[in-house]
């Protein structure tokens, strides 16, 4: 698969949880949990692959800040929206990157995740090391995916013990960012068909679209 048609999936992934805002269906929000990690794997391709990283952390901020007004408007005051957790995830790529001492560098991420998972941004810690990991490990595809199936595990089962949720639902989130992940290894690293700005414009959008709708409903 190409990154076009891996972000294609995420993207349908991601709209149809966003549905689960209109119609109360848990089987829509395990459909959406494939998106995530696509989206998660993604950000490290393109940051291995852009010619101006600045320009891409400033595209990220820029459709971040714009997208926060229609995410709060849909579903409320809960979190921030994913494109600051694809940015700290950047930040935090940078900073493994730059930083030659590797424990100092792990500790700062570290820093970073647990802020973002305290002022409450889309995925919290599980975002930032998704894409971490990702990035670290992907010139072994093994050890990336032992990597994130384990963080998938200790992600869930946390959850688990926190929220109010049964084993059940916890174990069909699970499964389906397991699938995510088969889709994953189906890169072929080609681009396929270049899309600019379109998943960023789509991404506010459809969000607005679902909050126009709700209001309706």
């Amino acid at each position: 698969m190409s990154s076009f048609l891996l972000k294609i999936i995420a993207f349908i992934s991601m709209v149809i949880d966003h549905s689960s805002t209109l119609i109360d269906n848990n089987l829509l929000i395990c459909i959406g949990r494939i998106a995530f990690p696509i989206f998660a794997f993604q950000t490290t391709i393109s940051y291995q692959k852009t010619k101006n990283r600045k320009k891409y952390l400033l595209k990220l901020l820029i459709f971040a800040l714009i997208s926060e007004m229609p995410y709060r408007l849909l579903f409320g005051n809960s979190s921030f929206n994913i494109l600051f957790t694809l940015l700290l995830g950047n930040i935090c790529m940078i900073i493994y990157d730059k930083i030659k001492e590797k424990s100092l560098s792990i500790v700062l991420i570290l820093l970073i995740s647990i802020l973002a998972s305290g002022i409450r941004i889309d995925y919290g810690y599980y975002g930032i090391w998704m894409i971490v990991l990702f990035y670290i490990f992907r010139n072994n595809k093994l050890l990336q995916n032992i990597s994130i199936i384990l963080l998938m595990i200790m992600y869930f089962s946390i959850g688990l013990l926190i929220y109010e949720t049964t084993i059940y639902n916890q174990l069909s989130l699970f499964i389906f960012s397991l699938i995510s992940l088969l889709i994953i290894n189906l890169y072929n690293g080609k681009e396929g068909k270049k899309t600019g700005y379109l998943f960023y414009i789509l991404y506010p959008l459809h969000l607005i679209i679902f909050y126009i709708i709700k209001r309706m409903l």
